[in-house]
């Protein structure tokens, strides 16, 4: 279900950054958003909870990572799903992704 969201998107905007350029975080601003029903994992309201995804603006901030950038988003990615989630349910990749964006 798409939905706007303005004002998260635009605390993130103003947010003092070197990367991404300002035309990406224009983009990401300005894409759509949606609402999906995934819930907090644990929560005693998981199965009446919602969460707000930008999946547009991730594609566009993913494909404006440099060579490095996209190599550490990589590594971590799997620094997650081998050593940590074993051993810790809460750190996921989504968690992983907003901590990089």
């Amino acid at each position: 279900m798409s939905c706007q969201s303005p004002s998260i998107l635009q605390r993130w905007a103003q947010r003092s950054r070197h990367w991404p350029p300002p035309d990406v975080v224009q983009k990401v601003v300005s894409s759509e958003s949606f609402l999906t029903p995934v819930g907090f994992k644990g929560s005693e309201y998981e199965h009446l909870e919602w969460r707000i995804c930008f999946n547009i603006g991730e594609t566009e901030l993913v494909h404006n990572l440099n060579g490095t950038q996209a190599k550490v988003y990589v590594i971590l990615k799997m620094v997650v799903k081998e050593v940590l989630k074993p051993n810790n349910k809460e750190i996921t990749s989504y968690v992983l992704k907003n901590i990089i964006f």
